[in-house]
């Protein structure tokens, strides 16, 4: 009776740990697919100007492919740094040989907007957000919209930026 009474003991403490180490087998499995996931990607955009401006910036997504297009109603050459990994795909208002770009530096494009000039880039890797930086004294008048083309969401605003950074979306 006694080897019974301690056989079954052993089978319920044995039966005790096994469910106690499944348990942390699991919360470590899903610990590590938290610590996995992919980091959020974040692209900065700095738009350098000298008098206020109307930038419009419209970015469509699918399955991690983007397009991103920047547009501007200045009268004014302005600077838009950008990705170097972006392609420009589209020029509108201007002719194309208008719009000129310095090497890239530091993993940016430098490119130079004509007045009223609107292009558009072709992004391989999305990114998650968009910071813009606007490093001058005067105003920036931002709108934009983003459309992420499997879920179906839409995003729109309009801010005002002046001496600061604001992440889009």
């Amino acid at each position: 009776m006694l080897a019974l009474s301690s056989l079954r003991m052993h089978g319920i403490l044995a039966m005790a740990a096994f469910v106690l180490l499944s348990i942390i087998a699991l919360n470590t499995i899903e610990l590590k697919a938290s610590i996995v996931q992919k980091p959020q990607q974040i692209a900065d955009i700095a738009i350098e100007h000298k008098e206020s401006l109307s930038v419009r910036i419209s970015m469509s997504m699918l399955h991690g492919q983007g397009i991103l297009e920047i547009g501007h109603d200045g009268k004014e050459t302005i600077q838009v740094s950008v990705p170097d990994s972006w392609e420009r795909t589209e020029v509108r208002n201007t002719p194309i040989d208008m719009l000129k770009n310095e090497s890239p530096m530091l993993g940016f494009v430098r490119w130079h907007f004509p007045p009223e000039t609107t292009v558009t880039f072709r992004m391989m890797d999305a990114p998650d957000n968009v910071l813009i930086h606007n490093p001058n004294r005067v105003p920036l008048k931002l709108s934009y919209v983003y459309v992420d083309l499997e879920t179906e969401e839409i995003l729109q605003d309009i801010k005002l930026i002046k001496d600061e950074s604001m992440t889009l979306w």
